[in-house]
């Protein structure tokens, strides 16, 4: 059981802070479920992710330091109360599922006149239409050589047309 949840405070430590360096939009749902695996402690533990958050945005060579400090601090919380391990896995399937997703990767070269968007979600515009999903927008579009779009239409996790 031991090397199990070591395993288990590796790959969540190392999910963790990699949500909490690149998601603006699943941050929130992400520190919440983690710090509520502190029970009475939740609060404290969610003040320490955002600080943790804090430092590694404003300063990415941190995010090493950042995956250290919550390994101890999750290991520590499995070896204190091993039914903590259960959400824990549980929040690492959600966050393992939601890396699988397809990714919309694109670059766009040369000279664009007209609108070029590339987003997750684009609500808005025209009749005040909500598009949820990935999208490539090429109207009005001039290019000196063809131009190659892909678009890909996809549901993102749970909750994916909801805030968070």
């Amino acid at each position: 059981m031991v090397n199990d949840s070591s395993d288990l405070v590796e790959q969540a430590a190392t999910a963790l802070v990699r949500v909490m360096a690149s998601h603006d939009d699943g941050w929130a749902l992400v520190r919440e479920e983690f710090s509520s695996l502190f029970a009475k402690a939740a609060h404290v533990a969610s003040s320490e992710l955002e600080r943790s958050r804090t430092e590694v945005v404003q300063d990415p060579t941190l995010v090493g330091e950042a995956v250290g400090e919550w390994k101890a601090k999750l290991r520590r919380l499995v070896r204190a109360n091993p039914e903590a391990a259960a959400p824990m896995r549980e929040i690492l399937g959600r966050l393992k599922a939601d890396d699988a997703q397809p990714q919309v990767s694109s670059t766009i070269t040369g000279n664009v006149t007209g609108t070029a968007v590339q987003a997750h979600k684009v609500q808005g515009g025209v009749g005040n239409t909500t598009y949820g999903g990935d999208h490539v927008e090429q109207s009005n579009v001039s290019a000196g050589r063809d131009v190659i779009g892909v678009q890909n239409n996809h549901h993102h996790g749970r909750d994916s047309d909801q805030e968070r």
